[in-house]
């Protein structure tokens, strides 16, 4: 795998927007016609004009030709700068008025974190210049008490702050950093599915410092993206309406550990990526590896929400936060079948002892 050495190293100009696609081309165009002004067609002069007068008349006849190219040239290129110009005074107009604000929701129930340096540049999505409104999903004593419900309502209060931040302000982006239990991971990306794109991160639990997914262009087309290997079983009971579903990304789902939560099941369909090994707990390193994987899980939802026979997804799933929390932003509840998320422990027996019910809202303890 091809990493930059140097983080902050990227090319933003092959991440220009498409006003800024229009101002380099014109540009561009501008360029190519000055430079071909200063360039003769010998070969249409010598091959089609065999006497000198012709020679002369052609070369006259050219150099006429090339001035007219110059001059359009020089408009497209002055043009090209002025457009360029006129955009970032309306950009810096648009900022002044509607400030930037980035909504940084951190979720914490394993253990506390701290938010990353805003001001400071990385591969990751630059945030430098933003207003910063933290908004805090503290669940680590209701992790302690193993209050989980509360921990739902929790997410719910904190619901209503988001979607007040978002109404007062016109300009903004949300960001999630998150470490806490894979079902209240879920649970919070479904609640915020209804709102737009969010920026997600992950925490580097060796370094103890949050890796900031790249949004580079370059990094993003030279790390090749991993998609899941779907193995789907045949029909192990037909009259059952549960479909099982294990994802390993870090570790490997024990086929095992479910089926002693869910012995009856109509099928089984095992996720996961390659090279797991002893687990591989910070091995994403750009945003498409989390959205191709993200895209691919919205797509397999919708397949089973096509099969009448299945009424329950049981999710088992190992893997980081950020990935957990994307698979509930795409989650439909009106659109796919409802899904039970588990949570795993080895310090609990079984394993997976307590899961969060999408439909119902609420904990179920196994």
């Amino acid at each position: 795998m091809f990493e930059l050495k140097y983080k902050q190293f990227e090319f933003k100009w092959l991440r220009v927007n498409l006003y800024n696609k229009f101002c380099v081309g014109i540009f561009t165009l501008g360029s190519i016609l000055i430079a071909d002004s200063f360039t003769l067609n010998w070969w249409n002069l010598f091959v089609f004009n065999v006497n000198v007068s012709s020679i002369e008349l052609a070369y006259n006849q050219v150099n006429d030709f090339n001035t007219v190219e110059l001059v359009f040239g020089l408009t497209f290129i002055v043009l090209s700068i002025v457009f360029f110009l006129l955009k970032k005074k309306y950009e810096s107009w648009y900022n002044a008025k509607y400030p930037r604000n980035l909504i940084a929701i951190k979720q914490q129930g394993l253990q506390a974190t701290s938010f990353p340096d805003f001001n400071k540049k990385t591969a990751g999505k630059d945030f430098r210049g933003f207003c910063i409104h933290p908004i805090l999903v503290d669940e680590i004593d209701f992790d302690k008490n193993k209050k989980y419900k509360e921990a739902l309502d929790n997410q719910d209060r904190i619901i209503t702050d988001v979607t007040n931040l978002k109404n007062s302000h016109i300009n903004n982006e949300l960001a999630y950093w998150g470490i806490t239990r894979i079902p209240l991971a879920f649970s919070l990306g479904v609640k915020l599915s209804d709102t737009q794109s969010i920026n997600v991160f992950d925490y580097n639990r060796n370094k103890q410092v949050w890796n900031q997914l790249s949004y580079s262009w370059l990094r993003n087309k030279i790390i090749r993206s991993k998609k899941f290997t779907v193995k789907k079983s045949n029909i192990y009971r037909c009259s059952s309406p549960d479909l099982i579903i294990s994802i390993s990304t870090t570790f490997n789902v024990s086929k095992s550990e479910c089926l002693k939560i869910v012995p009856d099941y109509y099928k089984f369909y095992d996720l996961s990526l390659s090279n797991i090994g002893n687990g591989k707990r910070d091995r994403f390193k750009t945003i498409s590896e989390i959205n191709i994987l993200t895209e691919q899980f919205r797509q397999l939802m919708d397949e089973v929400a096509t099969d009448p026979r299945i009424k329950t997804v049981h999710l088992f799933y190992a893997g980081p936060n950020s990935l957990s929390f994307k698979f509930g932003t795409v989650y439909s509840e009106s659109i796919h079948r409802n899904v039970i998320v588990y949570n795993y422990n080895t310090n609990d027996t079984p394993c997976f002892s307590w899961a969060y019910d999408v439909a119902k809202d609420d904990i179920l303890s196994l």
